[in-house]
C-alpha cells in the first residue's frame, strides 16, 4: 500500500517534468525556427536590393581600389585568394595580408550593407605519427591535420 501510494504520488511530478522538458524543447526549437527566419529574411532583402541595382564587375586590384574610395556604392560579394594562390607569402604573412583586407572591406562597407565572402577551407599542415613517435600500438598510425 505505502509503495503504491509513493508512486501515485511520484506519477504526477514526472508528468510535470515530462511537459517541462517537451515545453523547454519547443521554445528551443521556435527560437531556432526565428533566428533562421530572420537570417533567411536578410539575404531575401539583400538579393531584392541586389537585383534592383546594376551589377559592376570591376578587374582591378581591389586593395588599391579600396584605398582609393571613401564608401563602396553597394553590397559586395568576392573571395580573396588563399595560401596557394600568393605562394610569395608565407603563411604567416598571408594570414596578416587576409585580416587587413577583410577589415579595410569592412570598413568601407556602409552600416546597412552586405559583405559575402566566398572562402574554401585551407590545408595547412598534415604529418603521420608512427607508433615510436606517439606510444599507439604498431599497427597504428595517426594523421594530424590543421585547417584555417
Amino acid at each position: 500500500f505505502f509503495s503504491g501510494q509513493m508512486a501515485a504520488s511520484a506519477a504526477p511530478a514526472e508528468a510535470e517534468e515530462r511537459r517541462s522538458r517537451a515545453g523547454k524543447r519547443r521554445e528551443a526549437r521556435l527560437a531556432q525556427a526565428t533566428a533562421h527566419m530572420a537570417h533567411l529574411q536578410k539575404l531575401q532583402r539583400v538579393a531584392q536590393r541586389s537585383a534592383t541595382h546594376d551589377r559592376r564587375v570591376m578587374c582591378c586590384d581591389a586593395v588599391e581600389y579600396l584605398h582609393s574610395i571613401d564608401q563602396l556604392p553597394g553590397d559586395v560579394v568576392t573571395s580573396l585568394p588563399d595560401t596557394s594562390e600568393m605562394p610569395e607569402m608565407s603563411l604567416a604573412a598571408w594570414r596578416d595580408w587576409f585580416t587587413a583586407t577583410v577589415e579595410l572591406l569592412l570598413r568601407k562597407l556602409r552600416r546597412d550593407r552586405y559583405a559575402i565572402l566566398l572562402q574554401s577551407d585551407i590545408k595547412v599542415t598534415r604529418r603521420r605519427c608512427g607508433a615510436a613517435s606517439s606510444g599507439v600500438q604498431a599497427t597504428s598510425e595517426i594523421v594530424v591535420e590543421e585547417w584555417l
